[in-house]
């Protein structure tokens, strides 16, 4: 069953995981599909596993933590596709770039990209 067919989705930190793993399935479902990471090698892999089983898919490289590159991945998903009918906000981070360990410890830089990536982002 095609159950996203002629629906454009595009889903955040497609380039591996959960989010390549959406991707994939959204495509198998029928959707054309916008992948958006910061990992343009893992978005490659994406598209191709996409393309090859037959999908559409568009890579987006991107920082989405910046409002104008998350404005600017939409406006290509529009340019591409005439629309956007589905979101997936796989992105999220843990604070393992800055070290795991008790909130106390937490640098600011640490807190602040941890918040801009796991709230920001989805704004």
């Amino acid at each position: 069953m095609q159950r996203l067919q002629n629906k454009v989705a595009l889903v955040t930190a497609a380039a591996s995981g959960i989010g390549r793993a959406t991707a994939l399935r959204f495509a198998a479902e029928g959707a054309q599909v916008v992948a958006l990471d910061q990992s343009a090698e893992g978005l490659a892999k994406t598209v191709a596993l996409i393309t090859a089983a037959g999908g559409q898919a568009l890579a987006v490289t991107a920082d989405i933590t910046q409002a104008a590159a998350a404005r600017a991945a939409v406006e290509q998903a529009l340019a591409a596709w005439g629309r956007l009918d589905v979101v997936f906000n796989g992105v999220g981070a843990s604070g393992r770039r800055y070290g795991d360990g008790p909130v106390d410890e937490c640098s600011e830089e640490g807190w602040d990209w941890t918040l801009a990536v796991n709230l920001t982002s989805i704004f």
